[in-house]
């Protein structure tokens, strides 16, 4: 699809990304126990990430990232030739970007400590970045068939 100028991006948004600082630092790993993540913190406001997912090439796409995001924030260049196609409702699972978003909170927003949104904001930017350098690569699907529910 690349070839014939076609780019399939897949777009959502990720609402109300808090920025929390924790009062007291993580506890250490030890091993065979998981890591014990501060419960007690100071919030510092939330943020709006709209992210688009180049699905052929496995990398997020100009990110934006505010207080609120509208369809303005990545629909504002006329010359694209743009085409929507929607997904069903509760299908989430269909959208490669949230797929994404899961990532994103694993590997960054579950144990990030911050001081204000503009901290959070350099912090996913920076985590987009990293990702895009040394993991980008496409998701792969593989339907492994239904089970036999007898």
């Amino acid at each position: 699809m690349l070839e014939q100028g076609i780019h399939l991006i897949s777009t959502d948004e990720m609402t109300g990304i808090q920025a929390l600082e924790r009062l007291f630092p993580n506890k250490r790993v030890k091993p065979k126990q998981v890591e014990k993540i501060e419960f007690e913190y100071e919030r510092h406001g939330t943020l709006s990430l709209i992210a688009n997912w180049d699905v052929a090439r496995g990398k997020v796409v100009s990110p934006s990232i505010g207080p609120t995001r509208t369809e303005q924030d990545f629909l504002s260049d006329e010359s694209h030739r743009i085409r929507f196609v929607y997904i069903p409702k509760h299908t989430s699972w269909l959208n490669q970007i949230e797929c994404w978003f899961s990532i994103l909170v694993r590997r960054l927003l579950k144990r990030i400590t911050v001081r204000s949104t503009e901290e959070l904001s350099q912090k996913i930017l920076n985590f987009i970045d990293y990702f895009n350098q040394h993991f980008a690569k496409p998701f792969v699907w593989k339907f492994k068939g239904f089970k036999d529910h007898k």
